[in-house]
């Protein structure tokens, strides 16, 4: 099911992997979606740790489920709106 969710994705969007990256996403990791497809979830875990320690001050944002979803499906200023919001 997540396969077939993300194939829609990325032909929708052109997103891909495991945190639905997009080309400016995979580009700010110094890599590109290409790479991204092709490796497995594993494999794409060392981008998507990159990816949240820059975004959340090295995971200090994160306190609960909802932090880690916000980080990584919002765009950088909902993301900052979201951590103001009380």
């Amino acid at each position: 099911m997540i396969d077939v969710i993300a194939a829609e994705n990325q032909e929708i969007s052109g997103a891909i992997g495991t945190i639905q990256s997009l080309t400016t996403t995979a580009k700010e990791l110094n890599t590109s979606t290409a790479p991204l497809s092709n490796m497995s979830r594993t494999n794409q875990l060392k981008y998507v740790e990159k990816y949240l320690r820059e975004r959340t001050k090295n995971g200090k944002d994160i306190k609960t489920p909802q932090d880690l979803v916000a980080a990584i499906f919002t765009d950088t200023d909902m993301y900052n709106n979201f951590l103001k919001d009380p």
